[in-house]
């Protein structure tokens, strides 16, 4: 396992990033400077809770009742980020979550790039598909005339249907 600029293994500093929500965002973010992965679980607790936060607070003056439905949902997606960050599974958010990536890391991401664990060990070839191909044309069926009366037979027969006679040689 990796550690990071703080002495941790990647994972649990990457776990730690949403503990607090978007404060130990925050802290993670300004001490691990060197860790591309942990900044980017950083950046994205600050983006998707400090964000959670202010819906919360404008969602109570509206619509009062409706901020604690708001807030289950934002403690559903708090424990689906941490579990994930600690299990090193591939898990960032559409559209915010590459806008983490992009401020994290100064790398343009435009939804491609991953964590550094994210990324498959190896590249697997993509699945082939199988190729049509069209039938061989069969040589026409060689005809097959009794030695005996001289009659045509099938090609199936072992006997001719007339005479009775062997037709195999």
């Amino acid at each position: 396992m990796e550690k990071t600029a703080l002495g941790m293994d990647e994972n649990i500093e990457s776990a730690l990033c949403y503990a607090l929500g978007w404060i130990t965002g925050v802290v993670i973010f300004i001490l691990e400077t060197a860790n591309k992965t942990v900044r980017f679980h950083a950046m994205q607790s600050i983006i998707v809770f400090g964000g959670l936060n202010v819906l919360i607070i404008v969602v109570g003056m509206f619509l009062g009742p409706a901020s604690i439905l708001v807030s289950g949902l934002g403690l559903a997606l708090w424990l689906v980020l941490m579990i994930k960050a600690y299990n090193r599974e591939n898990f960032k958010l559409p559209v915010l979550g590459d806008i983490a990536w992009n401020i994290a890391t100064g790398q343009q991401s435009g939804g491609q790039q991953q964590p550094p664990y994210q990324q498959p060990p190896y590249q697997q070839a993509p699945p082939q598909q199988p190729q049509y191909q069209a039938p061989q044309p069969q040589a026409p069926a060689q005809k097959i005339f009794c030695q005996q009366c001289g009659i045509q037979a099938k090609p199936q027969n072992r006997f001719c249907e007339k005479c009775g006679a062997s037709l195999v040689k």
